[in-house]
């Protein structure tokens, strides 16, 4: 059997899913190499498997946002985006008040 890397890079993930199956960074990455293949829907499951664990990641929420930029979900995109800077602004301010 014919493996090309990114179906390496899914099979490991696949692996490291296994051993640890609430990992965002791990789905979040598995998405990432459906993005590459242009499986949109793959990569969008992953990416939201990521933010259930975590909704505040904001690597996800950026991929999540591409996902939706790509099939022209532009209002979704821009909705996504948003939460980044919700979510970066709070930081901002929770530093500032400590």
């Amino acid at each position: 059997m014919h493996y090309n890397a990114l179906d390496s890079a899914k099979m490991y993930f696949n692996k490291a899913l296994s051993i640890h199956p609430n990992h965002m960074h791990i789905y979040n990455s598995m998405g990432g190499v459906y993005l590459s293949e242009g499986r949109l829907d793959s990569a969008g499951y992953y990416f939201n498997k990521a933010l259930e664990l975590s909704p505040y990641y904001e690597d996800a929420i950026y991929n999540m946002a591409q996902v939706y930029f790509l099939i022209q979900e532009y209002n979704k995109a821009i909705y996504t985006l948003e939460k980044i800077y919700d979510t970066s602004a709070q930081k901002y301010k929770n530093r500032l008040t400590m």
